[in-house]
C-alpha cells in the first residue's frame, strides 16, 4: 500500500492541482478580481491640529484612489468604507507655523482589498500662529428716525471687542461694525447687534472669531427741540336729537407735531383744540376734516397735513317695550275657523328709543302656520313674530300655542253673522 503511495504521489499531487486550478478558476468567472480608480469622493480629514495653529484654507484636493478587489467588494463599496487623512503631528512631532508636503494616508476598512495607488500622495498644508488682540467697535447708523427726530450719540457696553485667528487675518482687521436701524423711530433704538471685523477699506475680513459675537447697542432718538408733539382735543357743540347720544369720537391723527421757537413751544400746554363742529340735533354719524386752533407763531410741521379728521358716532339709545297682539294664520283653508288658546300674545321687542315710540298696531304681527292642518285638527304651534326693520324680538309670551281647526258657523236669519278670524 505504500509502495503504491509512493509509485502515485506524483500523480495525486498533479490531480490536486488540477483541482484546485479548475477551482480558482471558476471562482475567477464568478467573483472576478478588478483593478480600477474609485469613482466617488473621498474626503480627506486632518488629524492632530497643533495648538496654537490655523490651518489655512486652499489645502484639498481631489484623490484618485486605485484598488484592487473582488468584484463583490466593488459592489458594496462605499466612501465610508475609505478613510484618507493627513497627519500634522507625525511621529507626535507637531508642525510649527509654515508651509509643508504632507503625505496622504489612506485606510481601506473592507477586505479584501489593495490600496495599488493615490494621487496626489502628498498635499500642500500652510499653518499659521493663531493670533488674538482687541479691535475698536464703530457703530453703523441705518435709516433715518421719524420727520421731525434725531438720534444722539450711540452707547455700548464697550468700546473694544476680541478677535482671534491666523496672525495674517487678525492683522488685516482695522475694527468691528455693529449696525442699527434708525428707520421711522421715534423712541431710543436698543438692538443686539451682530459684530462684523472689517480691514480699514470696510470690506469683511473672514476666518476669524469675534469675542463676543453681539454687543447690546443703544441710540437715544429725541424731537428736533422746536419740534413738539401735542395731543388733538376736540370742540364741540351741542346734542343730538332726542333719543340719540354720542357712542365714540375718534380723531386721526390723535397727535401732531407743531413747529415754533422754542420758547413758545415749552409754554403751550399738551394739546390742541380743533375748530367747533356741530352735532345739534343729528341722528346720524358726522365725518369732518377739520383745522387746528394754532397759537401765533406756531405752524404745523408737516404743511401737508393741515387738518385731522373726526368722525363722531351717534347712535340711538336702545329700550325695550312689551306689546299685546291678536293672532293671525297663515295657510288657513276656506271654509275653515282656528281657534286659538290664548288668543294674543305679549312680544317684547327691543330697539332703537326713537323707533318705539312709534310704533303701530300694524307694525308688529304674530303668526301662526296651520298649513296642512284640516277640520277638527288640533296642535301645538310657535308663534312667529314679524317685528318692525331695525327691531328685535326678544321674548313671545307664552311661546306655545294650542290651536284647534273647526267649520266656519253658518249665518242663519235669527242670529247676526259671525266675523271669522283674521286670516293669510
Amino acid at each position: 500500500m505504500i509502495r503504491w503511495l509512493l509509485e502515485n504521489l506524483g500523480l495525486m499531487l498533479l490531480a490536486l492541482a488540477i483541482a484546485a486550478a479548475v477551482w480558482v478558476a471558476a471562482a475567477w468567472d464568478r467573483d472576478p478580481i478588478v483593478e480600477q480608480v474609485y469613482s466617488r469622493s473621498v474626503p480627506v480629514t486632518v488629524k492632530n491640529l497643533p495648538a496654537g495653529t490655523y490651518l489655512v484654507d486652499g489645502w484639498q484636493e481631489d484623490l484618485r484612489i486605485r484598488l484592487r478587489a473582488p468584484q463583490s467588494v466593488w459592489n458594496r463599496l462605499s466612501p465610508r468604507d475609505i478613510e484618507a487623512f493627513i497627519d500634522l503631528s507625525p511621529d507626535l512631532n507637531p508642525l510649527t507655523p509654515g508651509e509643508y508636503n504632507v503625505p496622504v494616508q489612506v485606510v481601506l476598512k473592507t477586505e479584501p482589498a489593495t490600496l495599488l495607488e493615490v494621487e496626489p500622495g502628498f498635499l500642500t498644508v500652510e499653518l499659521e500662529a493663531l493670533e488674538e488682540r482687541s479691535v475698536p467697535i464703530f457703530i453703523q447708523i441705518r435709516g433715518e428716525p421719524e420727520l421731525g427726530y434725531q438720534w444722539e450719540s450711540p452707547t455700548v457696553v464697550s468700546d473694544t471687542v476680541k478677535i482671534r485667528g491666523p496672525a495674517s487675518r487678525v492683522n488685516q482687521v482695522s475694527h468691528t461694525v455693529a449696525s442699527v436701524s434708525l428707520q421711522g423711530a421715534r423712541d431710543a433704538v436698543s438692538e443686539n447687534a451682530s459684530l462684523v471685523p472689517v480691514d480699514a477699506e470696510g470690506r469683511r475680513v473672514t476666518d476669524v472669531e469675534v469675542n463676543p459675537e453681539r454687543v447690546e447697542v443703544r441710540v437715544p432718538v429725541e424731537p428736533l427741540p422746536n419740534v413738539k408733539e401735542m395731543s388733538v382735543n376736540l370742540t364741540q357743540l351741542g346734542q343730538p336729537a332726542e333719543g340719540y347720544h354720542v357712542t365714540s369720537v375718534a380723531i386721526s391723527p390723535p397727535v401732531v407735531r407743531v413747529l415754533g421757537p422754542v420758547f413758545i413751544l415749552n409754554d403751550l400746554p399738551g394739546f390742541l383744540t380743533t375748530a367747533p363742529i356741530s352735532i345739534e340735533g343729528r341722528t346720524e354719524d358726522v365725518v369732518e376734516r377739520l383745522p387746528l386752533d394754532l397759537p401765533p407763531g406756531v405752524s404745523m410741521f408737516d404743511p401737508k397735513e393741515p387738518a385731522v379728521q373726526v368722525t363722531i358716532a351717534i347712535d340711538p339709545y336702545f329700550d325695550s317695550v312689551a306689546v299685546t297682539r291678536t293672532l293671525t294664520y297663515q295657510g288657513l283653508r276656506p271654509g275653515l275657523v282656528a281657534i286659538s288658546s290664548p288668543e294674543t300674545v305679549e312680544v317684547i321687542i327691543s330697539g332703537p328709543r326713537p323707533r318705539l315710540s312709534n310704533l303701530a298696531q300694524e307694525d308688529v304681527r304674530v303668526v301662526l302656520d296651520v298649513s296642512g292642518m284640516d277640520l277638527g285638527d288640533e296642535a301645538q304651534l310657535e308663534p312667529v313674530v314679524v317685528p318692525p326693520e331695525g327691531t328685535t324680538v326678544e321674548s313671545i309670551i307664552p311661546s306655545v300655542i294650542r290651536v284647534q281647526i273647526v267649520a266656519e258657523p253658518t249665518p242663519t236669519a235669527a242670529e247676526p253673522t259671525a266675523t271669522p278670524q283674521a286670516q293669510e
